[in-house]
C-alpha cells in the first residue's frame, strides 16, 4: 500500500484524540467543551503527522505531503465520528451544557442564546470537510519542517 504510513499514523492519532477527549469527558463533562482541550488535541495530530512524514521517502515532498495529509484526514474522520456519536447519540445534553457555557461569554450575549447548536450528521460532515482546508495548510507546514 502506497500511503500505509499515513493511514496507520492517522488511525493512531484519531484513536488517541478520542481517548484524550474521553479522559476529559469522564473527569468533568464541561471540560470537553474547553477550547484548551480542543486546541491541545492538535498536538496529537502534529506528532503523528510528523511520524508519517519521517516514515516516508524523504526525497519526495509530494509523498511526504500525501502521507501527512492522509494522517490528518484519518485522525479527523475518527474524531468527527466520535464527536457526532457523543453529542447526538450518547450525551445530547452536552448541547445544552454548551449553551449554558456560551451564555456567560460576552461575545455570545447579543441574542444568540436561541441559536441552533444541535449536532446533526449534515453539520458534522460539513465541519469535517471544512476542517480539511486548515488541515491541508497545517500539513504543508509539517511536510516542509519534517523534511528539513
Amino acid at each position: 500500500m502506497k500511503n500505509k504510513e499515513g493511514l496507520i499514523n492517522g488511525l493512531a492519532a484519531g484513536g488517541l484524540t478520542v481517548g484524550f477527549f474521553l479522559l476529559f469527558y469522564f473527569i468533568d463533562r464541561a471540560l470537553i467543551l474547553s477550547p484548551w482541550v480542543w486546541w491541545g488535541s492538535l498536538v496529537i495530530y502534529l506528532i503523528f503527522m510528523f511520524r508519517a512524514v519521517r516514515q516516508t521517502d524523504a526525497s519526495s515532498f509530494r509523498e511526504s505531503l500525501s502521507n501527512a495529509f492522509l494522517a490528518f484526514i484519518m485522525a479527523n474522520a475518527l474524531f468527527y465520528l466520535f464527536y457526532y456519536l457523543l453529542f447526538s447519540v450518547f450525551d445530547p445534553g452536552l448541547v445544552d451544557l454548551q449553551r449554558e457555557i456560551l451564555a456567560d461569554h460576552p461575545l455570545w450575549q447579543d441574542g444568540n442564546t436561541k441559536a441552533d447548536l444541535s449536532v446533526t450528521i449534515g453539520r458534522t460532515v460539513f465541519s469535517f470537510v471544512y476542517s480539511l482546508i486548515g488541515g491541508f495548510f497545517l500539513t504543508l507546514g509539517v511536510a516542509y519542517v519534517a523534511r528539513k
